[in-house]
Parts: C-alpha cells; structure tokens; sequence
C-alpha cells in the first residue's frame, strides 16, 4: 500500500493546505491593521485626550485641590485668630447657561470638516 509521501497530489494537496493558511494569517493580519488604523483615525476625529495628556491633567487638578484645601485651612485659622466669623453656608456659585448645546457643537463641528 502506497503511503501519502509517496503521492504527488497528496503532496500538492498538503502544499496548497499550507499556503493557504500562509495566505489567511496575512489576510487577518491586514485586516487587523485595518480595523486599528481606522479606530485610530476614528479618535483622532473625535480630539480625544491621550492617557497621558488625561493623567497629567488630573495630577494638575489634585494638587491645586490640596492648594486650595491647604489655603482654606490658612484663613480659617487667620479668620478664628482674627476673630472674624465665617459665613454658615457658602453662596452658590452661578451657573452660565450657554447659548448652544452640545448636539448643535457637534453638528456645527462637522459641517466644518
């Protein structure tokens, strides 16, 4: 009985197997670069913030909140050395309302692009 090696169109047939696996591996992998770069493309439109750029603006952020948590210590003792009474509940702040919404910054965003 003849083995597998010894046919030539089971060998074909095992080099044409292998070639097209060779083929949809690149084929996927193209398809993945693909899929990326368009995500990328995606964000880049949306002007989101990096991790990074993100990060360092909440680093930026808590230390002034300890700045301010720190300087409010500071006049409430300076105010209790001076004998100055505080005010019980501090005065809301007011709230600008905007002429456009969101919706509408988007619209007019892309009507730019």
């Amino acid at each position: 009985m003849p083995s597998h090696k010894d046919n030539p169109f089971v060998e074909d047939l095992s080099k044409a197997g292998g070639d097209a696996l060779k083929i949809i591996r690149a084929l996927k992998d193209v398809a993945l670069d693909m899929h990326r770069h368009m995500l990328q493309s995606a964000l880049d439109d949306m002007d989101a913030v990096s991790r990074d750029e993100f990060e360092a603006a909440r680093d930026m952020a808590l230390e002034a909140l300890r700045g301010h948590e720190k300087l409010a210590r500071r006049v409430a003792a300076l105010e209790a050395r001076l004998g100055i009474v505080a005010p019980a509940k501090p005065a809301k702040p007011v709230q600008r309302k905007t002429k456009r919404t969101a919706p509408a910054r988007r619209k007019a965003r892309s009507k730019k692009a």
